[in-house]
């Protein structure tokens, strides 16, 4: 996979653990209060078996903001900053 979408995928999903840790809730528990599955933020689910990434729904997305009272605007900036984490800047020293 292309390291840019893989460092998205990352951002995802790191976001979501995120937001879940910040509201004082495990994954399983945020998942129950948005009315999923329990298991459905395990690290288990986010890679397929044939090991493709799985990415949540933009209505799941939808769902974690409106039970936890953040809005679009705050997931992008956790999305950049969990980005930022995964990817490093390279040094314009290198060639």
């Amino acid at each position: 996979m292309d390291r840019e979408l893989l460092a998205h995928h990352y951002a995802v999903w790191t976001a979501i653990d995120e937001i879940a840790g910040q509201v004082d809730m495990s994954r399983w528990s945020l998942a129950q209060h948005c009315g999923l599955d329990p298991t459905t933020f395990n690290p288990s689910k986010r890679v397929s078996v044939n090991g493709l990434p799985r990415w949540s729904s933009s209505e799941t997305i939808a769902t974690i903001l409106i039970t936890t009272g953040r809005s679009w605007a705050e997931w992008g900036i956790y999305l950049d900053q969990m980005k930022k984490m995964y990817v490093r800047p390279e040094s314009k020293n290198q060639a």
